[in-house]
């Protein structure tokens, strides 16, 4: 483990906000969510160290690379991937149509494979073999297996730069956002989505919601914070945009009440499996069980997804969604 100072602002001097436990490997671990009294800026303090942190990670699984599916096929939370694709990527293509984009931590490339089909140049990062690999020899999508400092990529060399769901997990998120501005062209796009600690779902849930997840994200915003370290490492705020859902996804909530229930063992417990769908078999009782999770869903979209409606618009949505630009130096 090791203590950590502010990433924004490099002060040394937090208070303790509350402690949340480990849930995705069960390992059952408390870490402290702590919040800068200079900056504001909340994270994980102390933090397992650089050679700790995979073992808080599930099994890279990606269904999708594993079971080889058709990507014509795919879905993403139950609904055709082009169409979670074309949610995801409006808040970019607003500001710019189309150019050469770098994604960093692309997972198994479906956010990119959407962008080429709208005519532009594309490429990602990902740390997982198993995603970098779908995605190249599936996708046709060029992808560095690593992290994006070690890509050595040329100065100014591409238009906009996105990290969605992936800010958060950074060790040192002010590091990453240097490099990003050297690679990316005079005026180059920024694009960041990040779960909001200003939000709703926050307020609710504290140190049970789900976007907590301790201690694989690190880092913790809220529109300022936000805001303040991507000012401070060279480039200008164009937009936040509060954005709670995809489509029919209300994980914010649901997932996060899912974490409340299995505490009191009212809900299983989150497992992750290494196994394919046909690997695992089926139940007589299948064609049962979906038209009951299937109606159980029904009605939490129509609860979770008028909260986060609502939530929107107050500007205390579950997730940040930063449109921003490289200054000139």
């Amino acid at each position: 483990m090791e203590y950590v100072a502010c990433n924004l602002c490099d002060a040394d001097n937090t208070k303790l906000l509350f402690v949340a436990e480990e849930r995705d490997r069960g390992t059952g671990e408390i870490f402290n969510i702590v919040r800068c009294n200079k900056c504001g800026l909340v994270y994980v303090n102390p933090r397992p160290e650089k050679n700790e942190i995979k073992k808080y990670y599930p099994p890279e699984t990606w269904p999708r690379a594993k079971e080889k599916i058709d990507f014509e096929a795919a879905t993403i939370n139950n609904q055709p991937w082009r169409k979670v694709m074309k949610l995801r990527t409006a808040h970019l293509l607003k500001y710019i149509e189309n150019g050469r984009i770098l994604d960093i931590g692309c997972g198994d490339g479906f956010f990119l494979k959407y962008l080429e089909e709208k005519g532009w140049k594309v490429c990602g990062v990902e740390p997982g073999e198993v995603g970098a690999r779908y995605a190249r020899e599936v996708l046709g999508i060029e992808v560095f297996t690593g992290n994006l400092e070690d890509a050595n990529f040329p100065d100014n060399c591409f238009d906009a730069a996105s990290l969605y769901a992936v800010f958060e997990h950074l060790p040192d998120p002010v590091k990453t956002l240097k490099e990003i501005k050297r690679i990316l062209k005079p005026g180059g796009i920024l694009f960041i989505s990040v779960p909001n600690f200003g939000g709703l779902e926050l307020r609710i849930f504290r140190e049970k919601w789900v976007a907590i997840k301790a201690p694989v994200h690190f880092y913790h915003f809220t529109p300022i914070t936000l805001s303040q370290i991507v000012k401070k490492t060279g480039f200008q705020v164009l937009e936040i945009k509060h954005i709670s859902n995809e489509g029919r996804c209300t994980m914010g909530y649901s997932e996060s009440l899912r974490y409340i229930l299995a505490g009191y063992h009212l809900y299983p417990a989150k497992k992750y499996s290494v196994l394919s769908k046909k690997e695992r078999g089926s139940g007589q009782n299948d064609t049962e069980k979906i038209l009951w999770k299937k109606a159980l869903h029904d009605v939490e979209f129509l609860i979770f997804k008028t909260a986060g409606f609502i939530a929107d618009m107050l500007h205390m949505g579950g997730n940040l969604s930063l449109i921003a630009s490289k200054r000139p130096s």
